[in-house]
């Protein structure tokens, strides 16, 4: 019998599984500069590095956004 997983493991599983956003998407996400974007990127969250390429996962900026509308 199959236990259902923990709802942390949930939500740690589907950020993992998160599909990752180009520095541009969450520019465009955000509504700031491109430049801003790389300047902030360890402020952002779901900041992922690859190598030389910097991601975002969706989930986590959605999260992020969601966060800061609801609060106003």
């Amino acid at each position: 019998m199959q236990t259902r997983p923990e709802s942390d493991e949930v939500s740690t599983a589907t950020a993992n599984n998160s599909p990752l956003l180009a520095p541009d998407e969450v520019a465009k996400a955000l509504r700031v500069h491109l430049s801003w974007v790389y300047a902030h990127q360890q402020e952002i969250p779901g900041f992922v590095r690859l190598g030389r390429y910097v991601r975002f996962r969706r989930v986590a900026i959605d999260e992020f956004l969601h966060a800061k509308t609801s609060c106003q």
